[in-house]
């Protein structure tokens, strides 16, 4: 029933609370939805960049090829991974910490200029180690094979290394259905190991591995030509501030990336390729339950790109997040050792029974690593490019010095120890950064412009 006008209460004209709420409640769902999207892709990403070996590739040539030439394959490639992408990993994390506070017409220089350093730095990396694979395969004939392998797989990481530099500008723009096409042509690709396996043995399994990364540094040449070869393609100025900042940083991204590969190159040293396979085969298990975590992880340093400032980060939010962060890692033990059994049972049953009995000592490091994934965001973003450097050092010599004192001893559950033992001292590295970059009065970033002070001009 519709209430009678009356003289003492007028109508309300005045709409602008409501208007105001109706904008609001638009730009939020607007804003909401675009995160979606953008979330999707990323995780499809993600998803992909790690399902498609673990899941179908990597089990398929053990089954065909025996697990001691997929050890041996796994060895070889966890030698070439103990450098692998931190080259471009370490500047695109560069490209990402500044490109949002260069002045948009400078961006394109500042890419470029990026490649190019990128492209020497590769070749020059990638010169150097086939040369000594080329001098070992001279002076120790017992291993030529190995030798010959790790030559071919220099080959693939200098390309993915290259390819990776399409990732920073189109992170910053936001456009994720884009790098989703990027980070996992190769992965896609490199499907061609199995036709090579089949006809021509375990030396084509490698080639047929190698050449998928080299189809897709050819289409990056060619799609992208007009981004990475435009003019001005160089600054010698912005070169030197790229290079201060990426030094400190692709030093941090080797050490720390080169941790997950020191288990398997010291136990495939001390030990034979069979048990790397068992470890590699545990290892893989779990991480594939860490995948949402990582994939979260990896979306948030993406958003936090394109933000200036931290300031809207407040202590209180902080230390909730801290907590929360640290209950879910002492919590999450128990369902990563219940669950991992099953992946490991399903892709990798021919070690699945010596994998399983490695995950109550491994799930130790796993469920730290979910301190890792849950500061990460935030050290990566604002911290000082010297707060990185020390972690991931920290990184290395800790998961090396186990390595080199418990494998030896135990072989294979030394390993597991190790594994445990090193990422538990990096994930409470990480989390002590991200308290005291965040709560510290003075803080260890600036909070507007390049963080790294990269637009001079």
């Amino acid at each position: 029933m519709t209430r009678p006008y009356s003289p003492e209460q007028p109508p309300s004209t005045d709409t602008t609370d409501s208007s105001e709420k109706i904008a609001t409640g638009r730009s939020a769902a607007t804003r909401t939805k675009r995160i979606s999207k953008h979330f999707t892709w990323y995780s499809l990403a993600q998803v992909v960049n790690l399902g498609l070996p673990h899941l179908l590739l990597f089990p398929i040539c053990m089954h065909w090829a025996g697990e001691a030439i997929f050890g041996r394959f796994v060895y070889a490639l966890g030698i070439v991974n103990t450098v692998g992408t931190s080259p471009t990993t370490g500047l695109c994390d560069c490209l990402l910490r500044n490109m949002s506070g260069v002045r948009s017409d400078r961006q394109p220089l500042l890419l470029r200029t990026a490649f190019v350093l990128a492209c020497s730095v590769v070749s020059v990396l990638a010169v150097i180690a086939i040369a000594a694979c080329l001098l070992l395969i001279v002076f120790d004939a017992e291993g030529q094979q190995t030798y010959v392998w790790i030559s071919i797989l220099i080959i693939v990481v200098a390309c993915q290394n290259i390819v990776r530099m399409n990732i920073p500008d189109l992170t910053v723009a936001r456009n994720f259905a884009a790098v989703f096409v990027w980070q996992n042509l190769g992965r896609v690709l490199c499907f061609l190991a199995l036709p090579g396996l089949l006809l021509f043995g375990p030396s084509g399994m490698v080639v047929g591995f190698g050449a998928g990364y080299l189809l897709a540094l050819a289409a990056t040449l060619c799609l992208r030509r007009k981004v990475f070869l435009g003019t001005p393609q160089f600054d010698s100025t912005m070169a030197k501030r790229i290079s201060a900042s990426w030094s400190i940083l692709s030093l941090s991204t080797l050490f720390l990336m080169s941790s997950h590969y020191v288990h398997r190159t010291v136990l495939g040293s001390f030990a034979e390729f069979a048990d790397v396979s068992i470890f590699f085969a545990a290892a893989a298990s779990l991480e594939l339950c860490v995948l949402p975590a990582t994939t979260l992880s990896t979306f948030a340093i993406s958003m936090l790109s394109a933000h200036k400032s931290r300031a809207k980060f407040t202590a209180t939010f902080i230390k909730k997040y801290a907590a929360v962060s640290l209950l879910c890692s002492i919590c999450s033990y128990w369902i990563f050792v219940w669950i991992a059994p099953l992946p490991v049972k399903l892709l990798y049953p021919k070690v699945a029974s010596q994998a399983v009995q490695l995950m109550p000592v491994m799930g130790i490091g796993v469920a730290g690593s979910l301190l890792i994934q849950a500061s990460r965001p935030f050290v990566l973003r604002f911290a000082s490019a010297r707060a990185l450097l020390l972690t991931s050092i920290v990184s290395f010599v800790s998961h090396l010095t186990m390595a080199l004192i418990l494998i030896p001893l135990w072989k294979l559950r030394g390993a597991a120890w190790a594994y445990s033992a090193g990422t538990t001292i990096v994930a409470a590295s990480w989390f002590v950064i991200l308290l005291v970059c965040f709560l510290r009065p003075t803080g260890t970033a600036p909070d507007n412009g390049s963080v790294d002070n990269f637009d001079s001009a």
